[in-house]
C-alpha cells in the first residue's frame, strides 16, 4: 500500500475512535419534571421497571424553597457562598431537595423564590457522595440531586413590559 493510503485510513480510525469514544464515555443527563422524579423515586423502592442509580444525570428546573423538610427555615448558604442546601418545587408542592456546590469561581448567586434550572445527579442517599463529608449539615439525605450547575432564570426578561 502506498504511504497515501496508509496515512488515509490512519487518519479515519482516529476519527472514528474519537467519536465512538465521545459517544460511549459521555452519558447526556435527562430532563425530567418534579412530578416525574417524585414519582420514579418513590417506586424505586417499589422495584418498578423505571429507576434511578446513583450518578444518573438529571435536568430539572422549579422556583427555589426552603428546605423545611429537613429543618432549615431559610436558604442555606455556606461562608464562602460556594455551597447550598434547598428545594426546588412545582406549582403542586411537589419537591426535589437539591445539593449544590459550586466547584468553579462562580458564587451562589440565586435567592428563594427564583426558577432555576438545576443539572445534577442524583443519589439515593447523601451520604454515597463526597459532599457530605466535608458539610454535616449534607448527612443522611435521601432522594438528592448534588448539582454544580445552575441556571436562574431572569422573570423580567420574558414578561411583557407594562407601559
Amino acid at each position: 500500500m502506498s504511504y497515501r493510503v496508509k496515512f488515509s485510513i490512519t487518519i479515519i480510525s482516529l476519527i472514528v475512535l474519537v467519536i465512538l469514544g465521545i459517544f460511549l464515555f459521555n452519558t447526556p443527563a435527562q430532563y425530567i419534571t418534579i412530578k416525574e422524579f417524585n414519582t420514579i423515586t418513590k417506586s424505586n423502592s417499589n422495584n418498578q421497571k423505571e429507576v434511578y442509580n446513583d450518578g444518573k444525570k438529571i435536568i430539572i428546573g422549579g422556583k427555589v424553597a426552603y428546605a423545611n423538610d429537613i429543618g432549615l427555615s431559610n436558604l442555606y448558604i455556606d461562608d464562602k457562598k460556594r455551597y447550598a442546601i434547598f428545594n426546588i418545587t412545582d406549582s403542586t408542592g411537589l419537591y426535589v431537595k437539591i445539593i449544590y456546590n459550586e466547584e468553579k469561581s462562580e458564587k451562589v448567586d440565586f435567592t428563594v423564590g427564583d426558577n432555576v434550572i438545576v443539572t445534577g445527579e442524583y443519589y439515593q442517599s447523601s451520604n454515597t457522595h463526597a459532599v457530605s463529608d466535608e458539610y454535616a449539615i449534607a448527612k443522611n439525605l435521601n432522594h438528592v440531586i448534588v448539582s454544580s450547575s445552575l441556571q436562574t432564570k431572569c422573570d423580567s426578561k420574558y414578561s411583557e413590559d407594562k407601559q
